[in-house]
């Protein structure tokens, strides 16, 4: 079918924090399984960046990442950083992004976070997903100046699917 034709997916970045909600099968998995739901009907199109494995870099739920493919849960790149650039994934930062998150001037969300959301602008994907309150204290300012629009994962099903 040519690209025209196929209805629109939203493009959606999860937060490490939905996938840590899923190994552990924890109190807000139903939101996490109503996504992969969607995925399986190909109404969205699941991704984490490719910064999820320094938030989750020991262990059991590290090893279990590599099941997200499984999933349907793609890993896009992120923003090239020393130390962690792998040439051929990575993207070059935006000046603009990266100045803005250096004028903050906060410890809180962590570079970890802003690079989740630094690769999710530039794969120029649709909703950023996180429960993390610290991001979603930027909502309106990454939502102005950068087009991120960040929601609660019910949100968003509530939102765009009446769930």
């Amino acid at each position: 079918v040519p690209a025209q034709w196929r209805p629109m997916v939203d493009q959606l970045t999860l937060d490490t924090d939905l996938i840590r909600e899923w190994f552990d099968q924890d109190r807000r998995v139903q939101a996490v399984r109503e996504l992969l739901e969607l995925r399986e009907q190909s109404l969205v199109d699941l991704a984490v960046t490719a910064r999820i494995h320094q938030d989750i870099w020991y262990g059991e739920l590290a090893e279990r990442l590599a099941e997200l493919g499984d999933l349907g849960i793609e890993t896009t790149g992120s923003v090239t950083r020393l130390g962690y650039w792998v040439l051929g994934r990575d993207r070059l930062a935006d000046s603009g992004f990266a100045d803005w998150v250096d004028s903050l001037d906060v410890n809180e969300p962590d570079w970890r976070d802003f690079d989740h959301l630094h690769a999710h602008m530039l794969e120029r994907r649709d909703f950023f997903l996180t429960w993390d309150s610290k991001i979603h204290h930027f909502k309106r300012d990454l939502s102005s100046l950068w087009a991120i629009e960040v929601r609660k994962p019910e949100d968003y099903l509530a939102e765009r699917w009446g769930r």
